[in-house]
């Protein structure tokens, strides 16, 4: 059993402080980000971080470690609603009321709730069996796999992915599995994905395409716009410190709010930061980026920034 300890004046100061921004966030960036090593270590989440992948701070030298660490931050970003969707279903849905739906194609989500309802114990569990969800933005050409187990309240709680898959048909495959803990205060949403990690996988060929970790990656979401801090794990070159731009007024990560711009960023700023360089990414409205690299050695050649560079498809 999944054990954890609810920490709700806390979430509660974290969230009040978001109005200043400045300095709030640093200082309880630690506290926020406390996971129960133990009880984690127990579950099998049926997706790895490969072991043979590099676990290392990157060293951020080059503009190739540079884009693969922005395309890492972007594909997260894109797929933000895979993650949160069922979030608020799932708290609201009535236990005994509903133990099974069907989907648009052959399959089901079953949904458990425990015998006996503990305080630290999940709550309810959506069982995915190929189902396709029949509501129109949320691609009925896709469907889902797995599990996600929740733990907690409307306030805090926490979303275990266990196994669980998206198959996005003519594209690829998702496989996520981890820990997402979720703060939520007068609708001011604070993720932190704790250690996630997503595998993309081919639907053509099988071929594994990317996997990524992503630890202590915090998303806190105010007046539309988002705030990140945490790390990124990439296979070839090991993790980066990724935080919002100086300027948390201008700097915060704006989303086109037309669907059909695929959830792409188009205002904002973030820092990729390794041991030997610092790269800034800067979004622009017509859905490119610009990608510069600063290097910490001294008289080092600093590498001409990329400008309008298209988002791999």
């Amino acid at each position: 059993m999944l054990k954890r300890t609810l920490i709700k004046p806390l979430s509660s100061l974290v969230l009040l402080c978001m109005p200043l921004m400045a300095g709030c966030l640093d200082s309880n960036k630690t506290e926020l980000n406390t996971t129960d090593n133990t009880a984690e270590s127990q579950i099998d989440y049926g997706v790895d971080y490969p072991a043979n992948g590099q676990t290392i701070e990157a060293r951020m030298d080059s503009l190739i470690e540079a884009q693969a660490f922005a395309e890492a931050f972007e594909f997260h970003h894109r797929h933000q609603s895979i993650f949160h969707l069922w979030h608020d279903e799932a708290l609201t849905i009535t236990p005994g009321v509903e133990v099974a739906r069907a989907g648009t194609c052959d399959g089901a989500l079953r949904i458990e709730e425990p015998e006996q309802r503990q305080e630290d114990s999940p709550f309810i569990t959506l069982d995915f069996n190929h189902y396709c969800n029949p509501t129109p933005l949320w691609n009925t050409h896709s469907a889902e796999w797995g599990k996600q187990v929740y733990t907690g309240d409307q306030s805090l709680f926490w979303v275990d992915f266990i196994a669980y898959r998206k198959r996005m048909d003519g594209f690829y495959t998702l496989e996520v599995g981890g820990p997402l803990r979720v703060a939520r205060e007068n609708g001011q949403p604070t993720y932190n994905y704790q250690s996630l990690v997503v595998k993309q996988v081919s639907n053509r060929s099988a071929e594994t395409q990317s996997v990524l970790r992503y630890q202590d990656f915090k998303v806190t979401f105010i007046a539309d716009r988002a705030i990140y801090n945490g790390k990124i794990y990439h296979p070839s070159y090991g993790w980066v410190e990724v935080s919002t731009g100086a300027n948390l007024d201008t700097d915060r990560v704006l989303t086109a709010s037309d669907p059909r711009r695929i959830n792409r960023p188009i205002e904002g700023k973030i820092i990729l930061e390794g041991r030997a360089g610092r790269a800034t990414l800067t979004f622009n409205n017509d859905q490119t980026y610009n990608l510069s690299l600063e290097l910490n050695a001294v008289g080092a050649s600093q590498p001409a920034p990329l400008t309008n560079q298209a988002w791999p498809d």
